[in-house]
């Protein structure tokens, strides 16, 4: 996207959101890992990459790696996620004191959980440990089931909104065109 690899976009992006709260930046993978380890940031695999439990296993091996009580999640896949999820995410959880804060979008057919958008407690590693291990891989439903809080954004067009998820260079290619069409409009 702009020449630019989306992880590396995320990545920035997180940068330019100044927060206290985020002390610093892990990628969690299991492909590509020589190249994103040249972008000078940790890279963290799955512990059973073979097993491809899916995104909850780079949950899982984020929480046991985090450095910090928290953990946050960010999709690489949706690179133009909204410029104050981190402090979205801090403000919601410190409001209901809950082990974990997840963004969710408004539009026009009503909310849409983005669960890897997320900011997580270390303490949730067991429940995810157990979710795991009885075979769970849905996101969405794990995160129910931690009553978490929530960080409502306002996304009126879900498809090229901030939460659009891009899972080609196609879409990349297509979400650019859009981008400019609608830049050139009065």
């Amino acid at each position: 996207m702009d020449g630019v690899p989306m992880a590396l976009r995320a990545l920035r992006r997180l940068q330019t959101q100044a927060h206290g709260a985020l002390a610093g930046v892990a990628i969690s993978a299991n492909r590509h890992t020589d190249t994103y380890a040249q972008w000078g940031w940790p890279v963290w695999s799955d512990e059973e990459p073979e097993a491809f439990h899916g995104p909850l296993a780079g949950w899982q091996t984020g929480l046991r790696r985090c450095p910090t009580p928290w953990l946050l999640s960010v999709p690489c896949d949706s690179p133009d996620f909204p410029i104050d999820l981190i402090d979205a995410l801090v403000h919601a959880q410190r409001q209901s004191q809950a082990s974990l804060a997840v963004a969710a979008s408004r539009h026009a057919h009503g909310l849409r959980t983005q669960a890897m958008f997320a900011l997580l407690h270390t303490d949730l590693l067991p429940s995810l440990d157990a979710y795991l291990d009885q075979g769970g891989r849905r996101v969405a439903d794990w995160c129910e089931a931690q009553g978490p809080a929530w960080a409502i954004f306002d996304d009126t067009d879900p498809s090229a909104g901030a939460f659009a998820n891009l899972n080609s260079a196609a879409d990349a290619a297509q979400r650019e065109q859009g981008r400019w069409a609608r830049s050139t409009q009065p």
